[in-house]
C-alpha cells in the first residue's frame, strides 16, 4: 500500500497500489492513506512540495467471473469498490494539482465498458460506472482546461499479460451454489462455463506492452485519442460497431456463441424436471414393493 516514487530528468512518477480492497480498509481504519474522499489534507501534506501533477493514471482493478445468480452482493461490492470507487477516491484526491497545471487524468477501463456477455456482470458495472464517471469529470474540468476524456483506455483480453483473470475450478463455482441453484443449472453446465471462460484466458495478449504503451501517449502526447480500444485487428471492426448496434441485433449475435445455445436448454431442463415432479406429486409415486405390485 506504499507510495512509490519514481523520477528521472523530465519527471517524477507517483505509484500508488490499490488493488487489494482488504488494503484499502486497513489504511481507512488506520487514518494512514486511503478514504481519499476525506484525504485531501493528507495529499496536500504529503506532497506539499508540488505545484501541480501533469498526470495522474487510474489503473487500479480486479476481476472476475460468475453469472448473476451465481453472485453475491458481496461479490459486486469487492469489485466496484476498487475498480470504480479506487479511482473516484483517487481523482477526487488529486484534482486540484492536476488542474493547477491543466494537466490530464487517464482511466484504464475495458471493452466491458460497453460490451456486454455472460459471466462478467460485476465487472462490467464496475467499468461502466468509470467510463461514467470520467464522462461527468471531463465536463466539470472542461473549463478548467483538464483533458479527461483524453485517456479512457479500453483493452480487450489482456488475461495472460496481466493476470487480472481469476482463475476457479468447477467446483469452486458448484459448490458456491445453493441447492436451487445446483437444479437449475446444473452441473454439467458449470463445467461447460467454466472450460468456456479457462480458453478465454489462455487466448487474447501475452504482452501488456499495448496498454503502456496507450497510457504513455494520452500522458505525453500533443495530441492524445479521446478513447484507446486495444483489441487484436481481427476483432477491432467489431468492437467499433458494436456499440451502436441496436439491442435486438446485438442480443442476436450473442446465439451464434455454442455456449449460448447450451444455456438456452437451461430454461427447458427447469421446466422438464419441474413436470416431472409435479408428475409424480400427483401419482404419489412410491417405491416398488409387494404392496404395490
Amino acid at each position: 500500500g506504499k507510495v512509490e516514487f519514481i523520477s528521472n530528468s523530465l519527471f517524477t512518477l507517483l505509484k500508488k497500489d490499490l488493488r487489494n480492497p482488504l488494503r484499502i480498509s486497513n489504511l481507512r481504519e488506520k487514518k494512514i492513506l486511503l478514504d481519499l474522499y476525506n484525504q485531501m489534507d493528507w495529499v496536500m501534506l504529503e506532497f506539499n512540495w508540488l505545484s501541480g501533477l501533469w498526470a495522474v493514471v487510474n489503473n487500479a482493478g480486479i476481476s472476475d467471473w460468475a453469472e448473476i445468480e451465481w453472485s453475491t452482493i458481496e461479490d459486486f461490492r469487492n469489485m466496484v469498490d476498487v475498480n470504480l470507487f479506487g479511482c473516484i477516491r483517487t481523482s477526487i484526491a488529486f484534482l486540484p494539482l492536476v488542474r493547477a497545471t491543466k494537466g490530464r487524468i487517464v482511466f484504464v477501463s475495458s471493452i466491458f465498458s460497453f460490451f456486454y456477455c455472460l459471466n462478467m456482470g460485476a465487472y462490467s458495472v464496475s467499468k461502466r460506472g468509470l467510463e461514467a464517471f470520467a464522462d461527468c469529470l471531463r465536463v466539470e474540468m472542461a473549463s478548467f482546461g483538464v483533458k479527461v476524456l483524453y485517456g479512457i483506455i479500453q483493452p480487450g483480453n489482456f488475461g495472460q499479460a496481466t493476470n487480472i483473470l481469476k482463475r476457479k475450478t468447477s467446483s469452486d463455482i458448484w459448490n458456491k451454489l445453493d441447492d436451487e441453484k445446483k437444479r437449475i443449472f446444473g452441473r454439467e453446465y458449470i463445467e461447460l462455463a467454466n472450460d468456456y471462460f479457462t480458453s478465454t484466458c489462455r487466448a487474447g495478449f501475452k504482452d501488456a506492452e499495448p496498454v503502456v504503451a496507450a497510457m504513455l501517449h494520452a500522458v505525453t502526447s500533443a495530441h492524445p485519442k479521446h478513447r484507446y480500444l486495444l483489441v487484436s485487428v481481427m476483432e477491432m471492426f467489431f468492437f467499433r460497431i458494436f456499440p451502436f448496434l441496436p439491442t435486438i441485433l446485438a442480443d442476436a449475435m450473442f446465439s451464434l456463441s455454442s455456449m449460448y445455445a447450451q444455456r438456452k436448454e437451461i430454461p427447458r431442463r427447469k421446466i422438464h424436471f419441474s413436470q416431472i415432479d409435479m408428475v409424480k406429486k400427483e401419482l404419489k409415486i412410491k417405491p416398488a414393493g409387494p404392496n404395490n405390485c
